[in-house]
């Protein structure tokens, strides 16, 4: 037996053995004597030291059973009941004494409090609590022990983190009481009740971040009290209303947000909330947002302030790294000449949205990196809409600015109806074909670098003359993956005009109806075929099954806009009814995705092209199907030349394949 052993059976018998029966069984003695006399008593402490058994879990058993032998009035069975309930506690208690000092001596109890308060700290981040859903996070290694708990609650910081949906204010009052004055980090989406909002305005000068999104109306009066409090540890303010009209200066009271003091705030986010570029603090931004839903109308009294209000807020601000300006941008009168540069070194985003000669004007006078990337949203201000385009050559001049810049991702997409124009270019090419289109998310792969978009009030023209003059004006020579998508085909765009420049395009993804006439671009024009037996009757198509024709040995070679074409996206078509032509292209992938084809010919199909994907029959389901897609049916697409795209297919081979073939 070891020394641990040994030590634990003595704490064990020494506790079984203590005498805490004696008052009680003297009592009993007392009232019920023996005929056989002292004898007959029941003594735990003899018992213990003239029988002491080897077991120590087999003595409460023994000693039960002489103790119901020798207890027969009520009041001595609940006194010494009683006592028995004492003695478990004490063995409990012994238990426990017991489990902690073998806790203590594992390896993760012999870290510091300090370092495993910063585990702890890392779990914060990793696995925040969500009461909505009931999910404590976080929170769950306080019940793992006593020592994990007291761990917990002695380091504030750990319980200054307020995020997710507001549905608790008692447990908020808790977190906030926990915290005591450590710097709070409050992140909350979703309107938080009346009660909740006004804790926050107490807890503002320890507070180093501050996000409260989706608020209504009902919260005016919380919020303009926290914004016209100081805040000396405030670095990132986000503040976002999720209703119309906007929250104006004139709810905040007419003075600065925070009283002009807020020394370290870096990033301020405001959402429908217009504030005079005069009230903003003096601080220099890391990041500033601000974003409308609509645009003022009137020009002379604009309620955000002067062009030169906005100019001195960005000049305070050298070191701005993203800078979004929505539906707020200051009119700047045609006439204006003397208008201030904004020099903006370290800016690496910048997104403008608003009338188009405002955001026109607005990016003339910033002065900033050629790495920027660029967001542009652009509204057309009149039925005419010839002032769409003009952004297109300061886009060209800032992407030259240090470096000729080269696009190797291409997307336009265009809608009529709409009447909407969005262009996304990327110098990076898509790591894969598959989902060639993740390149323009920014997800795994680097972001655009530009993201243009255009909505117009006059006529159709107006889009296809702004997608010309970018692809007359944007570097697209070098496009390595081209998207096009249109959902309508009200016109047909001559995509040929477009991208005949586009010789090194190896991936094209079409979508929507209105991109039919890429079809007839991909391939090369029809040509004349010959064939090998020129009889007629049963005998001579025999023939053909055997052999199958050939094109013209004097034919002219056409040669495709997109000569290095090897991979075709589709989605959203209607091949039903294409009449299929001739031409030679050495597609190697093919995808067909939620559009209208015959199992037949997909059969047809995959047995030509080596990779083949098709999303089925069933893929185009009526809850699925994009009606809007599919109301205007276009004759275009008799001509398109679906089955030009294969390696080595002519006309002839390819009704030798519809014909004769036996997946056809």
């Amino acid at each position: 037996m070891s020394d641990r052993t040994a030590l634990n059976k003595e704490l064990i018998l020494r506790r079984v053995g203590r005498n805490q029966y004696r008052t009680t069984l003297l009592a009993s003695q007392s009232t019920n004597a023996s005929p056989e006399g002292d004898s007959a008593v029941y003594s735990p402490r003899e018992n213990v030291q003239a029988n002491l058994p080897s077991d120590a879990l087999t003595r409460p058993k023994c000693e039960l059973d002489q103790l119901r032998s020798t207890i027969e009035t009520l009041s001595a069975r609940a006194t010494a009941l009683s006592a028995i309930e004492k003695e478990i506690e004490a063995t409990r208690a012994l238990m426990t004494s017991l489990l902690m000092q073998r806790n203590n001596l594992t390896p993760v109890f012999l870290l510091p409090p300090e370092l495993l308060a910063r585990v702890f700290h890392f779990h914060v981040l990793a696995e925040p609590p969500w009461f909505s859903l009931n999910k404590l996070g976080w929170i769950k290694v306080t019940h793992v022990c006593r020592h994990w708990r007291h761990v917990a609650l002695d380091h504030a910081s750990l319980w200054a983190r307020i995020s997710g949906f507001p549905v608790n204010p008692r447990w908020i009052t808790e977190q906030l009481s926990r915290a005591k004055n450590a710097p709070l980090v409050i992140d909350l989406l979703g309107t938080p009740t009346f009660e909740t909002m006004t804790m926050f305005p107490s807890h503002l000068p320890h507070t180093r971040e501050l996000r409260l999104r989706g608020l209504n109306k009902n919260c005016v009066n919380v919020v303009k009290e926290l914004c016209g409090l100081e805040a000396p540890d405030l670095e990132h303010f986000e503040l976002g209303l999720s209703v119309s009209p906007p929250m104006t200066y004139q709810d905040f009271g007419g003075t600065r947000l925070f009283k002009g003091k807020a020394p370290k705030l870096r990033t301020l986010s405001l959402c429908q909330v217009r504030v005079p570029w005069s009230f903003f603090p003096r601080c220099q931004f890391s990041q500033l947002r601000i974003i409308l839903f609509d645009e003022e109308d009137h020009d002379d009294t604009p309620s955000l302030g002067s062009l030169n209000q906005l100019i001195d807020v960005l000049t305070n601000c050298p070191t701005l790294e993203v800078l979004v300006l929505e539906s707020c941008l200051p009119s700047i009168p045609p006439q204006s000449t003397h208008i201030r540069t904004v020099h903006l070194p370290r800016l690496s985003h910048l997104s403008l949205a608003g009338s188009s000669s405002r955001v026109v004007r607005f990016f003339g006078t910033l002065k900033m990196p050629s790495s920027t990337i660029l967001n542009l949203h652009c509204v057309a201000e009149n039925a005419v809409g010839n002032d769409g385009g003009l952004i297109l050559p300061l886009v060209l001049a800032h992407f030259n600015r240090s470096a000729l810049v080269t696009f190797r991702s291409f997307k336009a997409s265009i809608n009529h109806l709409e009447r909407s124009l969005d262009i996304v270019a990327s110098t990076t090419a898509p790591a894969s074909t598959d989902s060639p289109s993740n390149v323009f998310d920014g997800g795994s792969e680097a972001s655009p670098e530009l993201t243009l978009s255009f909505i117009t009030r006059s006529d159709f023209d107006h889009l296809e003359y702004i997608l010309k003059r970018a692809c007359i004006t944007l570097p697209i020579a070098e496009l390595e993956f081209l998207s096009v998508s249109a959902p309508d085909s009200f016109h047909s765009l001559n995509w040929e005009e477009l991208f005949q420049k586009c010789a090194k395009v190896t991936t094209i993804e079409a979508s929507g109806h209105g991109t039919s006439t890429l079809l007839r671009t991909i391939t090369p024009p029809k040509l004349p075929s010959r064939h090998f037996n020129s009889g007629k009757g049963r005998k001579s198509r025999r023939g053909k099954r055997d052999v199958p024709p050939q094109a013209a040995e004097n034919a002219p070679v056409a040669v495709p806009i997109f000569p290095k074409l090897t991979s075709l996206l589709v989605k959203k078509f209607d091949f039903s009814e294409l009449v299929p032509h001739t031409g030679v292209i050495p597609l190697k992938r093919l995808s067909i995705d939620r559009s209208i084809i015959s199992e037949k010919r997909a059969s047809a199909l995959e047995k030509i092209v080596p990779e083949f994907h098709w999303s089925g029959e069933d893929a185009m389901s009526i809850n699925e199907y994009d009606f809007d897609d599919f109301d205007h049916y276009s004759s275009d697409y008799h001509d398109a030349r679906w089955e030009d795209f294969f390696v080595g297919s002519s006309q002839a081979e390819w009704e030798w394949w519809e014909n004769y073939s036996d997946g056809w």
